[in-house]
């Protein structure tokens, strides 16, 4: 799904802004970058592998770049000693992925990760990423917070093995919440006192258990890219789109306020979105499944004023549950979530 809407709308998707004037740039609290293109450090705090196991490689990332990404053979990975503990604050995680294989259920992939083990301590302790398989084509990412000697907050969804999937993980006052690809697919509560530092390393590609003297685990075999780590705050939606569609947006080119309305909501057959203002040349209207899928596009063009009668979309076919809308222009991405009964 997401390789389709980079690869016809790629020079359109790169020219869009999608952050606000108020919104905190994607700098502030950042605790580590480890933008993998040919290096596995991390340019913010210069973390650098104290240990490793195989040996990871780089290869190709999602625009095709060579040494663009990590790669990992089912049995490598890089570790970074006891760092990247989040205490009680909020904090996000951000990556992306593409799976070649998945372990079945239980084993699974780690693929950033500290903690999360009987081997560490404290109680409570320790978050990370895990993927699963359930046989054919079925898998399941889960992000985490939580030791497995107690209580673990766990949020899931599928994923689209051999796909590069954007990922992003927040921990928000007392909720723990999965983004992929842009889309909020799962939250639940989560305690905001919990002190999740953990003495297990920070690894990305496997489960180290160091210090203990446990055997390594959790291999993953695929590609990781661009993981970012903040501390102190969690990130907003239009902070997860700026990541998710990989782009840098000057000032000057600050997104117009649109409002979406959609009706009727719920629906059974026929969608109208009414839009605040014009929409210019490059408008498309994307629909979206609980799994980040594109199930509908439609490019709009240009509409000099808005619509009196909206944008009609039949969704008749379409599968009972949430669906997202996406309008995206040159300056600006709106938002929109409908029930189809």
């Amino acid at each position: 799904m997401e390789q389709n809407l980079r690869t016809p709308l790629a020079a359109f998707l790169f020219a869009i802004a999608l952050v606000s004037a108020q919104a905190q740039a994607l700098s502030d609290s950042l605790l580590a970058h480890f933008p993998l293109d040919g290096n596995p450090n991390d340019v913010i705090g210069g973390l650098a592998p104290t240990d490793s196991a195989g040996t990871p490689s780089f290869c190709p990332d999602r625009f095709n770049a060579a040494n663009g990404a990590a790669c990992f053979d089912g049995s490598s990975f890089w570790s970074y000693g006891d760092v990247l503990d989040m205490d009680t604050n909020d904090f996000a995680v951000s990556f992306w992925f593409q799976a070649d294989t998945v372990p079945q259920y239980p084993v699974g992939s780690r693929i950033v990760s500290k903690g999360g083990t009987v081997s560490g301590t404290t109680v409570n302790s320790g978050w990370g990423t895990l993927i699963n398989g359930f046989g054919g084509d079925s898998a399941r990412i889960e992000l985490f917070t939580g030791d497995a000697n107690s209580a673990v907050d766990t949020v899931e969804s599928a994923f689209d093995i051999g796909a590069w999937v954007h990922v992003l993980m927040n921990r928000c006052d007392t909720s723990l919440s999965l983004y992929l690809n842009g889309s909020l697919l799962d939250q639940r509560y989560s305690a905001p006192d919990r002190d999740l530092s953990a003495n297990i390393v920070f690894a990305i590609g496997a489960l180290d258990r160091s210090p203990s003297q446990d055997p390594d685990g959790s291999f993953f075999q695929g590609a990781v890219d661009d993981i970012r780590i903040f501390k102190g705050r969690c990130l907003s939606q239009t902070e997860i789109d700026t990541l998710y569609y990989g782009i840098s947006v000057p000032v000057s080119d600050l997104p117009r306020a649109l409002d979406l309305r959609i009706q009727p909501n719920p629906v059974t057959d026929q969608l109208v979105i009414l839009t605040s203002l014009p929409l210019d040349g490059s408008s498309v209207l994307n629909i979206t499944d609980a799994m980040g899928r594109v199930v509908s596009s439609k490019a709009l063009g240009w509409l000099r004023t808005p619509p009196a009668a909206g944008i009609t979309v039949n969704v008749a076919g379409l599968m009972p549950g949430t669906y997202w809308v996406s309008l995206v222009g040159t300056r600006y991405k709106a938002f929109g979530r409908f029930i189809k009964l």
